[in-house]
């Protein structure tokens, strides 16, 4: 009687110390699978890219300007969503911006002041893992006659201006010439910050922002406003 007893207690012991083993195990596979596999870029559709072209902007990079409308399509469960954005291909550092869901199946929302050369990207949190899309470049919703200005204008390279050539550079403008070239520089509101007259290859060292570049002689005259990165 006390053997059957002891019996019975043992099995006890071990059902209870197997079974939340087994709990545990379906629940850390029920949060990966089969989520980790779906196309989660499938949630996204109708991207439109309302904007406007403004080429008196100072910065190329804010001379296309407006705003990005998208529905999601939202997974059961999903606890928070994340819209993130970038400036620059390159940029690694997203803006964040959360979006609530309240436990609406469909979402359609606005993003405002989005530029051109923008990067996006979406983030959906389902029982606490992160899930993202594809990154998107809106760009390519960007006409392809409005995309051929905003590249034109945009192109920081190497202008001729009869005899001189003028070189936007990193933190620098280099001039190249083979006479005389009255040169000066200023900022928006209208301070010199450089006046010099030159007549063999110069390199200006010149801090990040935008300028007023000037220069002249008696075959050229140039006004340029330039960015200098």
């Amino acid at each position: 009687m006390l053997k059957n007893l002891l019996y019975a207690i043992a099995c006890s012991l071990i059902l209870m110390m197997v079974l939340p083993c087994q709990q545990t195990f379906a629940q850390e596979r029920d949060n990966s699978f089969p989520l980790s596999d779906f196309d989660f870029d499938s949630l996204l559709k109708d991207i439109v890219y309302h904007y406007d072209l403004n080429l008196n902007a100072g910065d190329p990079d804010f001379i296309c300007e407006g705003f990005l409308t998208l529905s999601l399509d939202v997974p059961e469960g999903t606890e928070e969503i994340y819209f993130r954005r970038t400036p620059r291909p390159n940029r690694r550092i997203f803006n964040v911006i959360p979006i609530s869901c309240n436990g609406e199946s469909n979402l359609n929302i606005s993003i405002d002041r989005v530029f051109a050369n923008t990067f996006f990207k979406v983030t959906f949190f389902i029982n606490g893992k992160g899930y993202t899309t594809s990154t998107y470049d809106v760009n390519t919703f960007i006409s392809p006659e409005d995309l051929e200005i905003l590249q034109s204008v945009s192109s920081v390279g190497e202008m001729v201006v009869k005899s001189p050539v003028i070189e936007m550079q990193s933190q620098s403008i280099s001039i190249k010439c083979t006479s005389e070239l009255n040169v000066s520089i200023h900022t928006l509101d209208g301070r010199t910050i450089y006046y010099n007259t030159i007549d063999k290859d110069t390199e200006i060292s010149i801090s990040p922002g935008i300028y007023i570049l000037n220069a002249q002689n008696s075959d050229t005259s140039l006004s340029k406003k330039v960015i200098i990165r």
